[in-house]
């Protein structure tokens, strides 16, 4: 399971920079070199966020709350809040 998530998240890394590119150049007034282009990666970015997230709903979700501690818990919470660079809640 954290492969198939490892893979995905560095799937949409990329479309996210692809798309990111496309509405920087919308908000800077500029015209899209490739409007097919950003119009494919919008679409697939949200393909498979909707796809990731429905999968964790209905797999990953219910196994971790079975499985995990609530020390499990407290130490993802602080993994993820160093990774994202914002504070965890006491």
């Amino acid at each position: 399971m954290l492969s198939v998530l490892s893979e995905e998240h560095r799937q949409d890394h990329a479309l996210c920079e692809e798309v990111l590119d496309g509405l920087r150049a919308l908000a800077d007034g500029e015209e899209l070199s490739g409007g097919t282009a950003f119009m494919r990666a919008a679409a697939a970015l949200a393909e498979t966020q909707r796809r990731h997230l429905a999968w964790e709903d209905d797999v990953l979700l219910p196994l971790a709350r079975e499985r995990l501690t609530a020390a499990d818990l407290r130490q993802m919470g602080l993994a993820m809040a160093r990774r994202r660079g914002v504070p965890f809640p006491d």
